[in-house]
C-alpha cells in the first residue's frame, strides 16, 4: 500500500516519529494478517476493515484515539487466531 511515493508503514512510522502520542488507525480492505503484524509493528495503534459497519469504525476510531489498540472484529471472521498473537516479534 503506498500513499503518493511513500508506503503505509513508513507513513505511519514517520507520522508516530514527527508528532509524539499520535494514534494512528489504518482503514483497509486488507484482512492478510501480514499486513496487519506489519501496521501494527509500523506503530499502527488500530486496524479496521473497510467492510465493518459504519457505527464499529466511529467506535473504534474513538478507541484507538483514548491510546488503546484495536483491531476490528471482522479479522476474527477472517480466519484470525487473536489479537495476542499479533505481538511484535512475528
Amino acid at each position: 500500500v503506498w500513499i503518493g511515493s511513500v508506503s503505509t508503514f513508513d507513513s505511519i512510522r514517520q507520522i508516530r516519529r514527527q508528532r509524539i502520542g499520535t494514534q494512528v488507525f489504518v482503514l483497509s480492505a486488507e484482512a492478510a494478517r501480514a499486513r496487519i503484524a506489519e501496521a501494527l509493528k509500523a506503530g499502527a495503534t488500530g486496524y479496521g476493515l473497510k467492510m465493518a459497519e459504519t457505527d464499529d469504525l466511529i467506535g473504534a476510531i474513538r478507541f484507538v484515539g483514548e491510546g488503546h489498540r484495536y483491531i476490528s472484529r471482522e479479522v476474527d471472521q477472517i480466519r484470525f487466531l487473536s489479537v495476542e498473537s499479533l505481538q511484535l516479534g512475528l
